[in-house]
Order: C-alpha cells, then sequence, then structure tokens
C-alpha cells in the first residue's frame, strides 16, 4: 500500500513536470568552500527519505501540498538499512534530490558539500530556538522537523490518590515538587510501600532492554551526555568532552538502575516498549519511561484503562548539576536539507514547501496530525495542536519558563553503538549477576574507546 501510494505521487509528479514544470538543474559549475568546481550532479524537484513507516507520512503531507497549491512535490525513498550510504551516493548523482532528509549531524556531515546554507530563508527565522538546527561555521544547514522529548510518564490519578493518602512517609502535595532524583527515589520508596492501598503492583513499568529501544531511558539517564555543545560558530562538542560528560553520570546511571530494577513491576530481561506500555496502560505501574509522541498506543495497549486526564509528564535529570532547574530534555530526530546544486527557481520553489509545511497554518496541522508531534516553529508549543494528552502535556512542559531546557544530540540519543554498550551494562544490573562497582571500570573503558578523538 505504502509503495502504491508513493508510486502514485511519482506518476502524477512526472505528469506534471515535477515542483514547478522544470525537470532540474543542470549540472555545471558550482561554488564548495568558496572555490568554484565542475559538477555532473542535476537537481531534481522531489524529497527524499527512507523507506520506514513514516515515508508514507511524508508522501501524505505531499498530497495535502498539491491539494492546496497545485504543485506536485514527489516522495522517493531509500532502504532504511543503509539510507546514509545511498544518500551519499544520491546527492552527487544526475538524479539528486532538492530536499533530502537526514537524522542528526553526523549524516548531515556526510553529504555536506550537498548542503545549502539555510540561515537566510524565512522559515528558518522562525524556530523556536536556533539550537535545534544543525548548525556549523556559523551557517545553518539542515532544518528540525519536529520535537522529540524525554522523561517519565505518571499517572496523575495514582498519584492524586496518593498524596490524598492521610498517612504517608513524604510531604510532597504535588509532582510538581518532584524535581530531582532524590525527590523521586523517596516518592517511589513511599509509592511502594502503599501499592496495595494504590491499587497498583509496582512503582514502574518494566524497563526495555530490547535492542533498539534502550533510548527511551539511557536518553533520560544520560541527558547531560545526550545534551548539545556548541560554540557560538556552531562547533559541535568533541568527543572526548562528550565522554566526559557521560562518566560524570555513570555514578547516577549505576545507581538508579538497580533501584528502578527493584521497583518495577518485572525483571524480565526480555521486556520491551509494549510490554511497559501495557503494564503503565492497565494500572499495574505509576510510571514508565516516555516512549511515545502521542496517547494513541496507550489506549490501544493490551488491556488499558488509562484515560486523557491520567497522563502526566515528569522530566528527570540523573546526576545534573542544578537539576531543579532543568525543564524536560528535548531535541529533534529529523531534519530537512536542500540540495546545494539547485537552480535559484528550484531553491524558492523548496522555500516555498518549507514555509507551507513549518509556518503555514495548513502544513502545520497536517504535519502534527499526520506525525503526532509538535513543530519547533513560532512556539507551536503555546498554539493550535491535535486533541492528544501526551502531546498537550509536552507543551506544556515546553513551555515552562521557570526552567531550562536540556536540548539532546540525536546522534548519541540514537546511536546504536552507545545504545549497545549501555544496554549490556544494564542487562547485567537487572538480573543481579554483577554490581555496579565491578562493571564501572568496563563502562568507563567502553566510553573512552567509543568517544576518541
Amino acid at each position: 500500500m505504502k509503495q502504491r501510494w508513493i508510486g502514485m505521487l511519482l506518476i502524477a509528479a512526472l505528469l506534471a513536470g515535477g515542483l514547478t514544470g522544470c525537470k532540474g538543474a543542470e549540472g555545471g559549475m558550482v561554488e564548495k568552500n568558496g572555490v568554484g568546481v565542475t559538477t555532473a550532479v542535476k537537481v531534481a524537484e522531489k524529497l527524499v527519505v527512507p523507506s520506514t513507516a513514516e515515508a508514507e507520512q511524508f508522501a501524505q503531507l505531499a498530497a495535502a501540498y498539491s491539494e492546496e497549491t497545485g504543485v506536485q512535490l514527489p516522495v522517493e525513498t531509500l532502504p532504511a538499512e543503509n539510507y546514509s550510504a545511498r544518500l551519499q551516493e544520491l546527492v552527487k548523482s544526475s538524479d539528486a534530490p532538492l530536499l533530502f532528509l537526514v537524522h542528526g549531524a553526523l549524516e548531515r556531515a556526510a553529504v555536506a558539500d550537498a548542503c545549502a546554507p539555510l540561515e537566510s530563508l524565512a522559515v528558518t527565522a522562525h524556530l523556536d530556538d536556533p539550537a535545534l538546527a544543525l548548525s556549523d561555521g556559523g551557517h545553518t544547514y539542515a532544518l528540525p522537523l519536529r520535537y522529540e522529548t524525554f522523561g517519565l510518564l505518571y499517572n496523575r490519578a495514582v498519584m492524586q490518590q496518593y498524596f490524598d493518602l492521610p498517612e504517608r512517609g513524604t510531604a510532597y502535595a504535588s509532582m510538581d515538587e518532584i524535581n530531582s532524583e532524590a525527590a523521586l527515589r523517596a516518592l517511589a520508596e513511599d509509592l511502594d510501600a502503599h501499592k496495595a492501598e494504590l491499587g497498583i503492583e509496582a512503582v514502574f513499568s518494566s524497563a526495555p532492554l530490547k535492542e533498539g529501544e534502550t533510548h527511551t531511558w539511557h536518553t533520560q539517564l544520560f541527558a547531560d551526555a545526550a545534551a548539545v555543545g556548541q560554540d557560538a560558530a556552531g562547533t559541535r562538542r568533541s568527543a572526548k568532552e562528550t565522554a566526559d560528560a557521560a562518566l560524570a553520570q555513570s555514578d547516577a546511571f549505576g545507581s538508579f538502575l538497580p533501584f528502578w530494577f527493584d521497583h518495577a513491576v518485572t525483571r524480565d530481561a526480555a521486556a520491551d516498549e509494549a510490554q511497559a506500555r501495557a503494564e503503565f496502560a492497565s494500572g499495574r505501574s505509576a510510571m514508565m519511561f516516555s516512549s511515545d509522541r502521542t496517547a494513541a498506543s496507550l489506549f490501544s495497549a493490551q488491556g488499558s484503562r488509562i484515560s486523557e486526564q491520567d497522563l502526566g509528564l515528569l522530566p528527570l535529570h540523573l546526576g545534573a548539576e542544578s537539576a531543579q532547574a532543568r525543564g524536560i530534555t528535548a531535541g529533534a530526530d529529523l531534519y530537512l536539507c536542500m540540495h546545494a546544486g539547485a537552480a535559484e527557481l528550484q531553491q524558492k520553489n523548496a522555500e516555498r514547501f518549507l514555509n507551507w509545511l513549518m509556518t503555514g497554518e495548513t502544513g502545520r496541522r497536517r504535519f502534527a496530525e499526520t506525525f503526532g508531534a509538535i513543530l519547533p516553529y513560532d512556539d507551536q508549543a503555546g498554539g493550535d495542536l491535535p486533541e492528544d494528552p501526551v502531546l498537550r502535556e509536552t507543551a506544556r512542559q515546553l513551555d515552562r519558563t521557570d526552567v531550562q531546557r536540556t536540548y539532546t544530540d540525536p546522534d548519541l540519543v540514537h546511536d546504536g553503538v552507545f545504545g549497545s554498550l549501555l544496554r549490556g551494562t544494564a542487562a547485567m544490573l537487572q538480573s543481579g549477576a554483577r554490581a555496579w562497582e565491578d562493571l564501572k571500570a568496563e563502562l568507563s573503558d567502553g566510553m573512552k574507546d567509543l568517544f576518541k578523538e
């Protein structure tokens, strides 16, 4: 169905003659790093994305754009499993895309010569925060498409029931007071003592350790390590600085995960996001690592009985300085680039689409509905959003002015090697096979090797 839909868009685009009726910019003289060079690149007016479920969502957006403007934007996919390598080849070919998706700074750097500077575009000025874009040397080369946030989802009904208990071991009156690791630990300990009265089996849902799903918790436990660090020129933080930040938080990671396992529904080594989601949605647990942008999967989870009013989102920072001043951990996982070899008319056509998508009323609404996401433009967190309780709660956290957001580095958040390193350590802690003090040196050595310059 997905391929048929994308194929129909491509056929329609060919019949219409592309975005504006032109077939693409011919190769010729382009300027790279200040030097004019000859290139065989020919830019076609299309959008290239990986062949994931999101490809169909982009196709739906392209259809909506065509419906409103009468302009076709073909959506072409590359195999998701080797997207970066295939993209590197495509942007240098005679069929290079005008617009293409990247997932982070490393993927953008791999096609650096093909990325046009975007800071002069009108849409760039509408960014909530320029720090969210991918920049280098004072230039912006990739624009973020959606917020990705990390925190703890909690059940408001269960927590209010706890706060109403006549006898409890803490003096907390609301979740707004849970603004540090120490506060969360104290709360969890007392929740565990009263779990029979509260009707829950455990404080936390099982921690997903399935490969590819660990970023739902390792980002939160290593928020400082995953934080974007850039100087005034937009230079990314060095590998050593990243490793140092990760190591500084390793003790908090090593001590908090066993605490989580001790207060979770299960210590199941095969636990995945679906299991954790079902435990939380059915009321078996009071909190879970957030893994969803929307509430849809919670409402459809097995045995779900959670309501829209029950969903709350709590920022979590372990071992961080001034944790009380930290807000939600946020970032972006999808970015759009424009090809540097595009002709002037093609660039204007690309900007027209970007304006429609990120600042236009219809485009923004369609994107939010299609992707279940908040766009990081014009403070959409405080504007119109789909009627989704998780998005609403996320927007509330993003809008807070009494705390400072922590922005994440998408390359570290979704890095398979880093995730596998933490996953292996977590599995040992979960099984109880080895103590943290035995594992700490190995994790330290692994991080130093992973992030070496």
